[in-house]
């Protein structure tokens, strides 16, 4: 249909055994999707015949829903979709702390460790 995809992946969640950069995953910080779009629209947008749309699931939608809002009308987004951001972050953390018997919060934390 004419659409060339980019896909990001979250800091420190794509199975790399060793981190390469200071920065780890974290919800609020949106730099790492605007750096992404910021590439792409240099890259492939230079003549404004391209448009760039984004759409961001979980805690992508957050980063990419924060990023628009943040942006305003100087987005280089000619449209964004966000699928089920966690809307109350802090209560999203409390009830993954508390599924599956902790089984979650253990192995988050130990992929965690194993990367530091």
């Amino acid at each position: 249909m004419g659409f060339h995809v980019c896909m990001i992946g979250t800091r420190g969640q794509q199975g790399i055994r060793k981190m390469t950069s200071n920065l780890v995953s974290c919800p609020g910080r949106c730099s790492d999707v605007r750096e992404v779009v910021d590439y792409v629209h240099a890259k492939f947008c230079n003549d404004n015949s391209r448009r760039i749309y984004a759409a961001g699931f979980s805690i992508g939608g957050n980063k990419l829903a924060k990023m628009v809002g943040l942006d305003g009308p100087s987005s280089k987004l000619s449209g964004a979709y966000c699928c089920q951001p966690p809307l109350k972050y802090w209560e999203t953390i409390n009830n993954l702390k508390q599924a599956y018997f902790g089984i979650f919060d253990k192995v988050a934390g130990m992929k965690v460790s194993l990367l530091h």
